[in-house]
Parts: structure tokens; C-alpha cells; sequence
């Protein structure tokens, strides 16, 4: 009984150091990963990114063993990803699109609208080209290429969860959204153009407006106008 009493003592005591020296440690350094993308996502969810105090974050090193290299994967990724959103949210905010269909664009680029049509050919493909740069970016194989080779898979499915978890790809179908509607604008847009140009001899722009030869023309037109 004693001696029985004695292996059930030794097992809770190995179990107890076990929990001491590789659980708690394990716990207190995700905790850490935890809060340091906290403090990342709430920079750059800030209106106006400090710069300053994102390039801190991402620059510094919080955790260590093999946490240290899950934190450097996941704040380089982030940093990346960021990357991508930013030159997305430059493309869609730029101030050109909203000139397209007006009075200076019909006096000074009509009736070919050589450069405007050639704007909108560009921004385009550059919209196409960053979203399948967003995708590669979130891919899987992506994700798990900031990680050495070889590393422990422990540390690797914790990392993937985490990234999941913190990053993922929650935002991809608003991302994909948002550059479709441009890109259907666009369209949009270009068709008023061409619609234009193969009449260019049927309409005069003046300060008030465009004016056609013919009703159908106008309605034509009003119609598109009304479509976009």
C-alpha cells in the first residue's frame, strides 16, 4: 500500500514539474504573442497608421525559444500583408476616378479620350494585379514560407492557428468586393467614353453639359448616366 502510495506521489510530483517547467512557460509566451497582436492590430486599425509606433512593434522581439521565431514569421507576414492593403487602399481612393465623366475630361481628352481611356485600361490591371497579389499573400504556402524549414510542427500548427486567428482571411471577400465595384465603374465608365467617341461628331460639351443631335442620343446617354 505505501509503496503504491509512494509511485501515485512521484507521478503528481513529475506531472507538477512537468506543468512548472514546460506548460506555464508555453502559456505565459503565448499570452505574450497574444497581446503583442493586439497592440499590432489596434495601429493598424487606426485611421491614420503611426508609422513610428508600428515600425516599434515590428521591429521588437517579446517572446523566446521557439515562440521567437513564430512571432518574427507572424509580424513579418502582417508587415507584408499591411503592405498590400495599403497600395490597395491608395488605388481605390484615387482621386482620378471620380473625374472621368466630367466637363474638363469631355473639353480637354475628348472626342477620342485617348488618356483617359488609357487611365482606366491601367488602373484596371493594376487593381486585377493587386488583388491576385492579395491572394498569393494569404495563401497558405505563403503564410507558412516566413517559417525556417524544418522548424517543430508543434510550433508550426500553433503558428498557422494563430495567424488564422489574428489575420486569417476574414477581410478577402470585402477586399474582393470593393476592387470588383471599381472595376465595374470603370466599365462602366468606359463604355460612356467609347459611347462618346464612336459619336463624336453627334454631341457638343459646353459649361452646362453635353448636348446631342438627337434624342435618342440623349436618352441613350441619360440612360448610361443613370447605370452607374
Amino acid at each position: 500500500m505505501k509503496k503504491r502510495i509512494a509511485i501515485i506521489v512521484t507521478i503528481l510530483l513529475i506531472l507538477t514539474v512537468a506543468i512548472l517547467v514546460i506548460i506555464i512557460p508555453s502559456l505565459l509566451q503565448r499570452e505574450k504573442l497574444k497581446q503583442e497582436a493586439k497592440a499590432l492590430d489596434a495601429v493598424l486599425s487606426e485611421k491614420e497608421v503611426n508609422q513610428e509606433e508600428l515600425d516599434e512593434i515590428l521591429n521588437r522581439r517579446v517572446t523566446k525559444s521557439g515562440y521567437v521565431v513564430v512571432e518574427d514569421a507572424y509580424k513579418r507576414y502582417s508587415k507584408d500583408l499591411h503592405g498590400v492593403y495599403v497600395q490597395i487602399i491608395e488605388k481605390l481612393s484615387d482621386e482620378k476616378i471620380k473625374q472621368i465623366l466630367t466637363i474638363d475630361t469631355y473639353k480637354n481628352d475628348g472626342p477620342e479620350f485617348a488618356n483617359t481611356i488609357a487611365y482606366i485600361d491601367q488602373m484596371k490591371n493594376d487593381l486585377k494585379t493587386l488583388n491576385e497579389s492579395y491572394y498569393k499573400t494569404i495563401s497558405n504556402e505563403n503564410v507558412l514560407s516566413y517559417l525556417p524549414e524544418d522548424f517543430d510542427e508543434n510550433y508550426v500548427n500553433y503558428y498557422i492557428e494563430f495567424t488564422q486567428n489574428y489575420v486569417g482571411d476574414n477581410n478577402s471577400k470585402t477586399v474582393e468586393d470593393s476592387i470588383n465595384s471599381i472595376i465595374s465603374l470603370l466599365d462602366k465608365q468606359l463604355d460612356i467614353l467609347n459611347f462618346l467617341k464612336a459619336n463624336k461628331k453627334q454631341w457638343m460639351v459646353s459649361d452646362k453639359g453635353l448636348s446631342f443631335a438627337t434624342e435618342e442620343l440623349t436618352n441613350t446617354f441619360n440612360e448610361k448616366i443613370k447605370n452607374l
